[in-house]
């Protein structure tokens, strides 16, 4: 490419909107041709004043920013590439089209507002990524609790294999089994994660003395598990695609309010 704005505005690749901002406010200041009588003071603050434009809207940035990872690409591989021979999408993606006729005059506050914050949004991603990578942690270990008694109530019964009870503590309620005849008397031993101490099952005995493991996991660890999954899948996208700030921060906000439904259950399970 023969322009490079960055360049022109004397900017890195990863400035923020408020640094661009800054540096156009400078330089316009400083060439502009009510202040500057150089003969090439005019020429150089169109260019100015060009580059401001394409970078301090994010929809025009993120399309000159694929652009020149473009260029970048055939300069690297020191090849040319024909415009005839260009991917089909570059040439014909209707996407391309509606960004043409999109109206380019006026950033919304919104996107404004999302792309300050760029940098509050990473720091969110990864703080998620890791409270994820602790609760998979948790997920994976196992250790004894408390004992409990518990009261049985025979269901019915299958033959060759024992019988299907309800099993109630409290509130608690839970259809397990075949099991051999349980006994009542000999208390169950409740297992659980060892970082956060959440449910993951018990045992109960019969009275032969064997073991009954029933897989009972906190709802976090069972049934809404895919809560914080989506969590993380999420924050990790985002990450990957920070490069684009508008679509970077939608997905940030919707890993937000997924990890705000995660903390919920969480503090519920």
């Amino acid at each position: 490419m023969d322009k490079n704005y960055y360049e022109i505005l004397n900017l890195s690749r990863d400035a923020s909107l408020k640094e661009i901002k800054s540096s156009y406010r400078k330089l316009a200041s400083q060439y502009h041709p009510d202040v500057n009588n150089d003969k090439k003071a005019q020429e150089i603050f169109i260019k100015i004043r060009e580059a401001y434009d394409v970078l301090s809207n994010p929809v025009k940035k993120e399309d000159y920013d694929n652009k020149l990872n473009y260029a970048e690409l055939l300069r690297d591989t020191r090849r040319v590439v024909p415009s005839n021979h260009r991917p089909k999408w570059h040439q014909y993606s209707p996407y391309r089209t509606h960004r043409q006729q999109y109206n380019y005059k006026n950033i919304p506050q919104n996107q404004e507002f999302l792309i300050q914050n760029k940098k509050t949004f990473v720091t969110i991603n990864w703080i998620i990524i890791i409270i994820g990578a602790l609760l998979l942690s948790d997920f994976l270990t196992i250790e004894p609790g408390d004992k409990f008694y518990f009261n049985a109530f025979e269901v019915r019964e299958v033959p060759s294999k024992g019988m299907i009870y309800n099993i109630e503590v409290g509130s608690y309620l839970k259809r397990v089994g075949p099991f051999k005849e349980l006994s009542e008397s000999e208390p169950a031993q409740l297992f659980k994660t060892k970082l956060f101490g959440k449910r993951k099952g018990y045992e109960l005995y019969s009275i032969d003395g064997t073991a009954n493991f029933v897989s009972d996991p906190a709802p976090i660890y069972g049934t809404l598990i895919f809560f914080p999954a989506i969590t993380i899948l999420l924050s990790i996208i985002g990450l990957f695609i920070k490069k684009h700030p508008v679509t970077f921060a939608n997905l940030s906000i919707i890993s937000i309010l997924f990890a705000i439904f995660t903390l919920v259950i969480f503090l519920l399970s």
